[in-house]
């Protein structure tokens, strides 16, 4: 997105979850602040497993969204977690 007025951002970023059944997506919130120029904005998002929220392998998908219109999407692999 390229703007060169200054403007009010919501940046987040979606992801499409493999479940047992079929995909469940959530929707994360990086940012919503007044925009004047090029930023760069960063996340981490932990895929340990836990008691509310189980990851299963397969082809999950990613989307970044700014003001809720998807700008960019890409998939990625999650394997199996290793216990030791």
């Amino acid at each position: 997105m390229t703007t060169t007025e200054p403007q009010v951002l919501r940046i987040e970023y979606a992801i499409d979850y493999v479940k047992k059944r079929g995909t469940s997506q959530k929707v994360f919130r990086i940012s919503e602040r007044q925009v004047t120029g090029r930023e760069t904005f960063a996340k981490r998002q932990s895929f340990r497993n836990l008691t509310t929220r189980v990851h299963y392998p397969g082809t999950h998908q990613v989307t970044i969204l700014i003001n809720g219109e998807a700008y960019a999407t890409t998939e990625f692999d999650v394997t199996k977690e290793e216990t030791t």
